[in-house]
């Protein structure tokens, strides 16, 4: 059986472990999230980008004709991609002239891509980037053209998956959601556990056995009165009575100054525990600032995605202007009228998924919105275990002064019993009725005091 110490500094440890839990998973969410974005996938494809164009330059200088001697190319650029890549996934390269296309390198897993062999090279830009669909999915490349005596023989396209890049950000958001959200219900469940096993029974238990004690302890207090009555009726014939009565108005005065001791300290523990429900409200103000910030994360996701359909309706609106002019050159515009026609139809593709992530983000929003209802709600009933300790204090120190005022009182009786004067015999008998009611009310008033340090370490984990 535990003791009641025992009790409360299991309570205390508990709501500590709860704290630093809480603590910790917020700060890993938002590290995990910074450094998988930020520090991960962007300097990477950036760092990529850069190798890549080192290595195009020494391809470069290896041949006089791509299609003459393409194994030096090939060995070099494989090397490239198995020293570099590391979502394989995620980044293909291919390098092709005119005539054909010479390799085709982790193209999504080692798919092809959808583009003639055959079709006359374009003007070069090294730091160009063009939207294209590889098996069917957007994706985004920038082209390096391979020269002989600065003149282009071939190209080599670098380039990503789109959805793969949207599906890492969707992950990473989803992951750091429900992160939050099993950080909050952690917390609810161990205020709850702690709230109905540490208080709430506890609480209830002692409060009827004290209501019990107190009944007991004003029937024999009544008692102890009629007995005083009847004492100060026979106080003139009586004598050897004060010195009693004086002993008793002594033990008296003893148990009241023991009770006014303890409840001053049961004043001084709710207020150290109107100072830990303190702390609770502000740690939950805290929890609300961090979703609230959440929030704000996926409302700029919200931004970006109404960027990228702006940019695809430009795209479209340039791939029918360019349709125009394919149409006036006639037949020499064949060609280029059927490059407008693939890039319409890729900024469709991009507005189309926007559109489909558009809700996603819109579920989020509401789903963080619902969260931060929730932490409010807590916060309030916080609030509300605060507002009921300081009702608390108040009440502890309204009794505290009472007992100084009963004190005063027993200390002036006990000054008024020098000059009672009883009948020997009568106030004998008399004063043996009362010493045992006044036993009988001790024990009570220790059975009650026991109780009262019980309440008081009860209530005290608040």
């Amino acid at each position: 059986m535990k003791t009641t110490l025992d009790r409360f500094a299991g309570s205390r440890a508990l709501a500590a472990v709860f704290l630093a839990a809480a603590v910790v998973l917020s700060i890993l969410n938002a590290r995990v999230f910074d450094h998988l974005i930020g520090r991960e996938f962007y300097p990477r494809i950036a760092s990529l980008v850069d190798s890549f164009e080192s290595t195009l330059k020494n391809a470069s200088t290896l041949v006089d004709n791509i299609n003459d001697a393409p194994a030096e190319v090939l060995d070099l650029f494989r090397d490239f991609s198995i020293d570099t890549l590391s979502q394989r996934d995620l980044v293909y390269i291919q390098i092709r002239t005119p005539e054909k296309t010479l390799v085709e390198s982790h193209v999504f897993g080692k798919i092809p891509l959808d583009i003639h062999p055959n079709a006359p090279l374009p003007p070069f830009d090294a730091r160009e980037q063009w939207n294209v669909r590889a098996n069917g999915r957007p994706a985004r490349e920038i082209r390096f053209p391979l020269l002989k005596d600065d003149q282009p023989i071939g190209e080599v396209r670098l380039g990503y998956s789109l959805a793969r890049v949207q599906g890492i950000v969707r992950r990473l958001a989803i992951i750091s959601f429900f992160l939050t959200l099993a950080l909050m219900f952690a917390m609810w469940g161990g205020l709850l556990w702690v709230l109905r096993r540490q208080i709430v029974r506890p609480v209830a238990q002692t409060a009827t056995q004290l209501s019990g004690a107190s009944e007991h302890l004003g029937r024999l207090s009544r008692d102890m009165a009629s007995f005083a009555a009847e004492t100060s009726d026979l106080a003139a014939a009586s004598s050897r009575g004060t010195d009693n009565a004086t002993q008793t108005g002594k033990t008296i005065l003893v148990q009241t100054t023991q009770i006014n001791d303890g409840l001053r300290s049961v004043l001084d523990q709710a207020r150290m525990a109107l100072t830990v429900a303190q702390d609770a409200v502000r740690f939950m103000d805290q929890t609300n600032a961090s979703i609230a910030r959440l929030d704000r994360a996926s409302s700029e996701i919200e931004a970006l995605i109404k960027s990228i359909t702006k940019i695809a309706g430009q795209t479209n609106l340039l791939s029918l202007n360019a349709t125009i002019e394919a149409a006036r050159a006639g037949e020499a515009g064949h060609g280029f009228s059927v490059v407008a026609k693939e890039v319409k139809e890729l900024a469709s593709e991009t507005a189309r998924a926007a559109e489909d992530v558009r809700p996603r983000v819109h579920a989020i929003q509401t789903d963080i919105k619902t969260a931060v209802a929730a932490v409010n709600e807590v916060a309030a009933v916080m609030r509300q275990i605060s507002s009921a300790q300081e009702n608390i204090a108040a009440a502890v120190q309204q009794q505290a002064t009472g007992t100084d005022n009963i004190k005063a009182l027993v200390e002036t009786a006990a000054e008024k019993n020098v000059e009672i004067l009883s009948n020997a015999s009568t106030v004998s008998e008399k004063a043996r009725d009362t010493s045992a009611g006044a036993q009988e009310t001790l024990k009570a008033a220790e059975d009650l005091e026991r109780l009262a340090r019980e309440l008081h370490a009860r209530v005290s984990i608040f």
